[in-house]
């Protein structure tokens, strides 16, 4: 007799997960091709807080975390942790979605719709959608607070807590840099 699958099972929590994240990623990548996010996008940098100049300079600093030059090292230390509690598998998962992610940011800068970035970008014809930043450090977080959270080396809660802080943090650095319009950060936590 085949065992059935519960939806509580976190295999069927995650594979929803990631089916709505992709959903929601086609959705807005749709808007953003047909041209259908600039008003929105527009009217909330607008609505965002100038930084003054430690604000900047905090925000330039956290965008340093999200950077290849950071995950990939932050991913091997996790994942050495995780391989060294005899975690092997949550090691090598965690691994696998930091690569994924470096890899699908590098490719979404030649297969995604491009369009001018805000006037914060040092080079406006650059690439801006979706937010490599937001991508990269999402991913990187969600996979280590999950698998560290799964496999008991935190408590859930603390992990649940602080990776949608960090993930948050790390997604608004770029709106109040006016590197990304909203639609971007949005796209890179979603993809």
């Amino acid at each position: 007799m085949k065992k059935r699958t519960k939806l509580s099972d976190p295999a069927v929590v995650l594979g929803g997960i990631a089916t709505v994240a992709a959903g929601g990623f086609g959705l807005v990548t749709s808007r953003v091709t047909r041209h259908r996010t600039w008003l929105s996008d527009y009217k909330r940098r607008r609505r965002l807080p100038s930084l003054g100049p430690r604000g900047k300079m905090i925000a330039r600093a956290s965008g340093e975390v999200a950077q290849e030059h950071t995950i990939i090292p932050l991913t091997a230390i996790a994942s050495a942790r995780l391989w060294q509690k005899d975690h092997k598998g949550a090691a090598i998962a965690l691994a696998a979605a930091s690569g994924s992610a470096i890899g699908a940011s590098f490719l979404f800068d030649y297969i995604m719709p491009h369009r001018f970035a805000p006037p914060g970008r040092r080079d406006p014809f650059e690439p801006s959608y979706p937010s490599g930043h937001a991508l990269r450090a999402s991913t990187f977080l969600l996979a280590a607070g999950y698998l560290f959270a799964r496999e008991d080396l935190v408590g859930k809660r603390a992990a649940a807590v602080g990776t949608a802080a960090l993930v948050t943090a790390l997604g608004t650095d770029r709106l109040l840099l006016d590197r990304h319009w909203t639609t971007d950060v949005v796209a890179g936590w979603l993809g």
